[in-house]
């Protein structure tokens, strides 16, 4: 079986940092992202509770808004994707949101 390496980067204006990278034995993944009102939680698993409590890591809301600076703000979103030397595919078949007060 190929190793799967799983990455978390964070992007702000033109800083790129990666907070955790890892391998990842199996072919299929649940990925989990949570935030409350200063962070944001990124987690992965082979299901959804251990994805939930795998959390590898973190990021501040606070450099996503406009009291930060003074960029123009579009909103929150989120990105998966899929990189290798072209020899594999990768195929997202589930997403879930579940909103919060």
């Amino acid at each position: 079986m190929t190793k799967n390496r799983i990455t978390v980067q964070k992007t702000f204006d033109d800083i790129r940092e990666i907070t955790f990278s890892g391998d990842y034995d199996s072919d299929e993944v649940i990925f989990y992202v949570s935030g409350n009102k200063t962070n944001y939680f990124f987690g992965y698993g082979k299901d959804e509770n251990e994805a939930k409590n795998n959390i590898v890591a973190k990021g501040l809301t606070r450099h996503v808004s406009t009291e930060v600076s003074k960029i123009s703000f579009t909103g929150v979103y989120l990105g998966i994707f899929a990189d290798g030397d072209g020899s594999g595919s990768a195929h997202v078949s589930y997403f879930k949101y579940e909103g919060k007060d």
